[in-house]
């Protein structure tokens, strides 16, 4: 038995587990429908009908990036010195975003990706292009990463090929995994075990967890690109392994939940939102 209820504040702790996250992919529960409700009150009503209006989308997007703390002024010159969008806009939608818990970014990000999809190519390519000189201003997180991916599908045709073998994409499957395992609440210790559980299942036990102090959207994009290329089979088991990674101990933090969300949309492979098991 699940609970939904109105989506958790950051921090907040879901109590749940690999199988039942699994269960979840392409059948969602009732609980599922009861948390998108809650959602849907949750999030203000001017930000869902600027995720749906295609000229809000621009600001909208920037708004969700913006940050809050000292680089706030320099990031907002970036996005508006090179671009036709309104500052005062963004700042608005800023203010409401404040009263919407972090959660709710996906979602709402969801809402605003079928309208900039059908926005001209060329306006895409210059938001998007922007968004890659910005992101490395900001204490970037897997988000905002994952966030780029899924704006770079919507702009640019990429070929796709299929590795058939886990191999082939090693480093980039310890590249992804070690940034969902270092998102976690675990100790280093529980990270190390963690880590090398999970290669083991993957039938790669002989890889060592080795912390990223830091990395680039490139690195980032280029991993998640070839882990998207994986044939069906085997990416499944990269979408059990990162499951099996979040809920590792039983427990996810919301951040953590939305980090492993982000990643698998951006693989293709969206699920539902976690939720926590009653007691």
């Amino acid at each position: 038995v699940f609970k939904a209820m109105v989506p958790a504040t950051m921090g907040a702790v879901i109590l749940t587990t690999a199988n039942a996250v699994k269960a979840s992919i392409g059948t969602p529960l009732d609980a599922h429908v009861d948390y998108a409700q809650a959602l849907a009150m949750t999030i203000p009503d001017m930000l869902r009908q600027a995720a749906r209006d295609p000229k809000l989308v621009q600001p909208l997007l920037f708004a969700l990036i913006l940050p809050e703390d000292s680089t706030h002024d320099s990031v907002l010159k970036k996005i508006t010195i090179n671009h036709v969008v309104d500052e005062q806009k963004i700042l608005s939608i800023k203010e409401l975003l404040k009263d919407m818990p972090r959660a709710c970014d996906l979602p709402l990000l969801d809402l605003t990706l079928p309208v900039f999809a059908e926005l001209p190519k060329e306006r895409k390519r210059a938001i998007y292009d922007n968004f890659v000189q910005i992101v490395p201003l900001l204490k970037s997180t897997p988000f905002h990463f994952a966030m780029l991916i899924l704006l770079k599908k919507r702009v640019e045709q990429v070929a796709v090929k299929q590795f058939r073998d886990l191999k082939d994409i090693l480093p980039e499957l310890n590249f992804i995994l070690t940034i969902l395992i270092q998102s976690s609440h675990q100790s280093m210790e529980e990270q190390k075990v963690c880590f090398q559980t999970i290669m083991s299942d993957l039938k790669q036990a002989k890889k060592v967890f080795e912390p990223l102090n830091k990395y680039t959207f490139d690195q980032y994009a280029k991993a998640l690109q070839k882990l998207d290329e994986l044939a069906p089979i085997e990416k499944e088991k990269v979408v059990n392994a990162f499951i099996e990674c979040v809920t590792y101990d039983g427990q996810v933090l919301v951040e953590e939940a939305e980090v492993l969300r982000a990643i698998l949309e951006a693989m293709g492979c969206p699920i539902p939102p976690l939720l926590s098991r009653e007691s």
